[in-house]
């Protein structure tokens, strides 16, 4: 078949002498489910939303600006763009121009969208029901006059998120007004340390605001780009920097558009995006930011925030401490050109799918508008956040553990955990879709967030008695020993779940006529999503990892180990 089809088996000289040599001693040619190894630092992020794509021809008729943004997107790890509603010379107003923007959209989406639409002095009327379930959010710019911002967030729906960029005086009258009215807002593009302060007090004062600031406002200040209004003085980003807990998004926004277009450089829908993670990476390597500021900033607030739907099987696979000179695959100008940066995007997956691997984009355009999407998200109350002159740095932690639900925005406080909905829960990193053989695989925090999701779904089924989060998912349970407990438990946790079992008992299977665990697992794996072990030798779960394409879990391997046995009813979703 593979002499049919062309496929080279052996690559180099040097491959096939270590293969026949390994053929002639008789070595296993076991094939391992990893893809490779590196002596590099690498770690997994869960699909990361830019809550501020800046399109510059958005309502441009015929225009593939918005094409190329999500191409860009998809490259740089972006798999969900909230793209801005205003443009450089037109913006989405009513509802002739949204359908622009998505015949616009139509090209190809390589990443999920989800569109606004501006407010402005002459559209408060005009924004009906129907059109304001069609948007994501509202953008109140900074040069709209007072009295249209007060008629608009009377008419604005509350489940849905106000967002301004004003700034000084203008962002001291919104604030005001989203206090009177009890609204949340978003200030994107924060820049100045007087605007932080005046969101930070806001924040103190309970009021429900949160903000953003472009990743370049982090590593280039205006001193370093004479002329330039796009970027803070150097003093201003001191003060970003040090009230980073004030921050509750990191964002791309129109900052590198602008700072190219104002440098005489060359500008695109693509500018600064795909530099963004690079960026936070080297932070990361020189001990300015930990990788849990990098997650919260980029995916779990602004899922939060804008209650963005959570993507199933989508992950961002990035390589940290290898430093090498940026490269970026669009033409446009880069702060970072002729540079090192200390991180790099391996694979991006987006809904099972690798979409981008090792600088190369897949020409699979799988991303949809998520506009109109309803999601619950469970309700947050604002804290008290004080500016601070200081903070403590920040240690090189590189833990793959991720929260079993949604993070609230930094100075918020999430419900309880019985309030959340089980059926946007994140994959955690260190269960999702990996074998479950030692207890030695997994750090305390892991546990903890094992058991904390364990308590949560326990009192969901207390309520209802079966739960969905595993509808249409099928377990396979095979069993070398009689069990009782072990085998009862974990049909029972999967059917609570919403899921299905198929129970095989080696007594009544092809092991009496002599079929080996490898070819056993390899059927079964075509039947399930998951395959639970009991086997009386020790490393046989370890064996059967080797020969499975989904996720083993051991229920018992002899005298060896059994890491299931403490939280049978919580293993599953975590698992898939």
């Amino acid at each position: 078949m593979a002499v049919d089809f062309a496929i080279p088996l052996i690559t180099n000289v040097k491959n096939a002498k270590m293969l026949a040599e390994a053929l002639v001693r008789n070595m296993p040619l076991d094939v391992s489910n990893i893809d490779a190894k590196t002596s590099h630092r690498t770690h997994t992020f869960p699909g990361l939303f830019n809550v501020a794509a800046f399109v510059p021809g958005l309502v441009t008729p015929n225009s593939k600006d918005l094409a190329a943004a999500t191409e860009a997107a998809i490259s740089a790890g972006f798999t969900t763009s909230i793209v801005l509603p205003t443009a450089i010379s037109n913006s989405i107003t009513d509802r002739p121009s949204l359908e622009q923007a998505r015949s616009n959209a139509l090209a190809a989406t390589h990443c999920n969208i989800a569109l606004g639409i501006t407010a402005t002095s002459s559209n408060v009327d005009s924004l009906d029901k129907e059109l304001q379930a069609e948007v994501k959010l509202l953008f109140i710019p900074s040069s709209t006059p007072l009295s249209s911002v007060a008629a608009h967030f009377s008419s604005w729906p509350a489940e849905k998120p106000i967002v301004t960029d004003a700034k000084g005086s203008e962002l001291a009258s919104v604030l005001l007004l989203a206090s009177l009215h009890n609204r949340t807002v978003h200030v994107t593009d924060l820049r100045s340390k007087d605007d932080l302060i005046l969101i930070s007090l806001s924040k103190a004062k309970q009021l429900k605001v949160t903000c953003d600031v472009s990743i370049q406002s982090l590593f280039f200040t205006s001193e370093q780009y004479p002329g330039t209004a796009s970027l803070p003085s150097a003093a201003d980003q001191k003060a970003l920097w040090k009230n980073l807990d004030t921050i509750d998004v990191f964002s791309v926004g129109s900052t590198p558009y602008r700072l190219a277009v104002e440098s005489g450089k060359l500008a695109s829908s693509e500018s600064g995006v795909e530099e963004a993670l690079p960026l936070l990476l080297t932070a990361f390597t020189e001990g300015r930011l930990t990788l849990d500021d990098i997650r919260i900033r980029l995916h779990d607030n602004p899922s939060q925030i804008f209650a963005i739907p959570e993507q199933t099987q989508t992950h961002v696979e990035v390589i940290i401490g290898r430093k090498t000179p940026f490269s970026k695959r669009s033409q446009c100008w880069s702060p970072l050109e002729q540079t090192s940066v200390s991180g790099s995007i391996h694979r991006v997956v987006f809904h099972g799918q690798t979409v981008f691997l090792d600088g190369s984009l897949f020409p699979a355009a799988l991303g949809r508008d998520v506009s109109a999407t309803p999601v619950a998200h469970p309700t947050v109350i604002t804290a008290p956040s004080v500016l601070k002159e200081d903070t403590s740095s920040h240690a090189n932690d590189i833990s793959l553990t991720t929260t079993s639900a949604p993070h609230p925005p930094a100075g918020h406080h999430q419900v309880a955990p019985s309030a959340q909905i089980l059926s946007h829960l994140q994959p955690h990193p260190s269960y999702h879709r990996r074998h479950i053989l030692s207890v030695k695989q997994f750090t305390r925090r892991d546990l903890y967030d094992l058991f904390a999701l364990a308590t949560e779904i326990r009192l969901q089924v207390e309520r209802t008695g079966t739960l969905d989060i595993l509808k249409g998912k099928v377990l396979a349970t095979v069993f070398y020993e009689p069990s009782t407990r072990t085998s009862s438990s974990f049909d029972a946790a999967m059917k609570r779940c919403g899921g299905q079992v198929v129970q095989v008992a080696a007594d009544n299977s092809s092991v009496l006529k002599g079929e080996s665990l490898p070819d056993t697992i390899r059927t079964l794996a075509c039947y399930g999503d998951a395959i639970v072990i009991r086997h009386p030798d020790v490393g046989s779960a370890q064996l059967a990892a080797k020969y499975s394409p989904v996720p083993i879990i051991n229920a018992g391997d002899g005298i060896g180990e059994h890491p299931t046995q403490v939280g049978l009813l919580v293993d599953l979703p975590f698992t898939y």
